[in-house]
Parts: C-alpha cells; structure tokens; sequence
C-alpha cells in the first residue's frame, strides 16, 4: 500500500511539473512571436513615417518656391 502510494505522488508531481513546464514553454514561445511580430509592424511604421516626411519635406520645398519667382527657385520646382 505505502509503495502504491508514492508511485501515485510521484508520478502526480511528475504530470504537475510537465504541465507547468509545457505552461512556461508556451508563455515563452507566446512572447516571442509577439516580439517578432511588433518589431516587423515598428519597422513598417517607421518605414511609412519617412515616406511622409519626404514627400511633406517634398511639398514644402515647393511651396517656398512657389513663392519665389526667382529662376533658382523655379529650378527647384522643376526638381
């Protein structure tokens, strides 16, 4: 009787310790693939921010040029 007892024990600790590994494991592999996941949609952000800074930079440029009736200025309207 005492013998079956401790192989119960032993083998309940052994399925408690595998499940709270197997549970460790999947957080692990869960912040992971976040962690990929919003480096790659940081990257398109930034990415798409300096699209919009060009082409903002872009427009101001040829506003101020706009302005000037300067050959040099109309030079760079043309650019």
């Amino acid at each position: 009787m005492q013998t079956q007892w401790r192989s119960a024990a032993l083998v309940g600790g052994l399925a408690l310790y595998l499940t709270g590994l197997g549970f460790v494991g999947g957080v692990a592999a869960d912040r992971i693939w976040f962690s990929r996941d919003r480096a790659q949609a940081l990257h398109r952000y930034e990415d798409d921010v300096r699209k919009v800074h060009g082409i903002l930079i872009d427009l101001e440029r040829r506003a101020n040029a706009a302005r000037d009736d300067t050959p040099e200025a109309l030079a760079e309207v043309e650019r």
